[in-house]
């Protein structure tokens, strides 16, 4: 409500600067009014509203060595949001001030920091923020999960040094020991849970693939980062590894529809009855 509330607010002040023929406070509200709209967005998808339908990206698939199958995509919705959010912001800094800086005034800056220091401050974190996208950019890790009916195939690309680096790992399903959902929490002004599923192994080839959160014996598929709804994905990865007489499943040309989330309106609806029985 809060996030609500200050982008509405937001929004004024930009039509304000607009009016006025100030370009650099128009700039740095639009940039203050990106921030917030992604960050409303991103609440409603910590409260569930997310994977509403089947993603595109949620595909058959077919390799050489392990057939045909599913091929999950990574999410990229969270990535170009966070790019985004740290654009707008970066923005902000640097009209905040360069207004300053000609004469046009200090309404980008908040009160009591409306002289050189708060716009020093300003550009400082727009040279942070600026900094911290190219990090994020320089260290994306691109994920493609798979599913055969041998096993589960990842692979990780990510780009080091000036050099592309991919990382094959494949798990049979007879390899894996136990199937454990658990959560990877992040504090961020209050606990978020996102979901992981943790595939404990006694492939001993495999630990010699750890990338990210894996450890030895232990593969960590990352279900949050992935395009498909999470408790969909455990369902299926449980499925292939308690019925090795019904794999071929995967091989289906509507094998996808394994994965389509539920209505919201029924995972409401457990969401509630699970909160009741606790």
């Amino acid at each position: 409500m809060f996030i609500a509330a200050f982008a509405v607010l937001v929004f004024v002040a930009l039509f304000k600067g607009v009016s006025n023929g100030s370009w650099l406070a128009t700039a740095g509200f639009v940039g203050l009014a990106i921030v917030f709209v992604i960050m409303a967005a991103h609440m409603s998808g910590t409260a569930g509203i997310r994977y509403v339908s089947l993603s595109r990206r949620v595909r058959s698939c077919d390799h050489p060595l392990y057939g045909t199958g599913v091929e999950i995509g990574q999410q990229r919705l969270a990535y170009a949001a966070m790019l985004t959010v740290l654009a707008g912001a970066m923005t902000h800094g640097f009209a905040a001030v360069f207004a300053w800086a000609v004469g046009q005034g200090s309404t980008l800056l908040p009160v009591g920091r409306d002289g050189r220091t708060g716009a020093m401050i300003a550009g400082a974190a727009g040279v942070v923020l600026l900094a911290a996208m190219l990090l994020l950019v320089l260290l994306l890790n691109v994920v493609t999960m798979s599913i055969f009916e041998s096993g589960l195939h990842r692979t990780v690309a990510k780009w080091r040094f000036g050099r592309l680096q991919v990382v094959d790992s494949f798990l049979a399903w007879e390899d894996i020991d136990d199937v454990v959902a658990d959560d990877y929490v992040v504090h961020v002004g209050k606990s978020v849970a996102n979901p992981m599923i943790r595939l404990s192994h006694h492939d001993a080839v495999l630990d010699d693939t750890c990338v990210g959160q894996d450890q030895k014996g232990e593969l960590v598929v990352l279900a949050y980062d992935m395009v498909s709804e999470p408790n969909m994905l455990l369902s299926l990865v449980n499925f292939m590894r308690q019925n090795p007489d019904k794999r071929t499943a995967v091989t289906r040309a509507d094998a996808v529809e394994m994965l389509r989330p539920r209505l919201l309106s029924t995972r409401f609806r457990l969401s509630s009855l699970s909160a009741g029985s606790a």
